[in-house]
């Protein structure tokens, strides 16, 4: 269900930075919670209740899907409680951002960043910009980004590995991977 947004001072805008699909829980006009499938790649809005509410009904921080890289926000509404963490979270990082760390960063800033990166879907993607034509990374960044990703999930590496083979190779158009 779609939300036409009137006022967007009470709104904050999200983007699924991923392929997947996520289900949030939302309040419709009535105050009754709803679910709201959000696909890969969308922009969306919801308020900083119903973010807060679906925060509260993720088991772990690591399975908030707002703290770990999952969702990345486009606005946010300034003086919230709680936005100065969303600033400071590694794992939220733009596609560009991601680019510009891959080829303008010194070897040492590049590795204290990936570092501190704890999600495994924000690595697949950073690796999957490193792997692409249009970014020039070099082998040692690539294969740091790999075994950083081997690190924090191997079943997700393995997949990866499978598909393009263990070396760093361009993208393959049957499979996106």
């Amino acid at each position: 269900m779609a939300r036409i947004v009137e006022d967007e001072s009470k709104y904050e805008a999200w983007k699924n930075a991923t392929r997947s699909t996520v289900v949030l829980k939302k309040i419709d006009r009535s105050g009754n919670l709803i679910d709201e499938v959000i696909r890969g790649g969308r922009t969306f809005n919801l308020t900083p209740d119903e973010r807060r509410l679906n925060q509260e009904i993720a088991s772990t921080d690591k399975l908030d899907m707002f703290q770990n890289g999952l969702l990345s926000p486009v606005r946010l509404i300034e003086g919230a409680t709680d936005v100065e963490k969303f600033k400071e979270t590694p794992n939220h990082i733009s596609e560009d951002e991601m680019a510009a760390l891959i080829t303008g960063q010194s070897q040492k800033a590049f590795t204290e960043r990936v570092t501190a990166i704890t999600n495994p879907v924000t690595l697949k993607r950073m690796l999957e910009i490193a792997e692409s034509d249009e970014v020039d990374a070099t082998v040692k960044r690539a294969k740091f980004l790999s075994e950083r990703l081997n690190e924090l999930s191997p079943s997700l590496y393995t997949e990866v590995s499978t598909v393009r083979g263990p070396q760093v190779t361009s993208a393959s158009p049957a499979t996106g991977l």
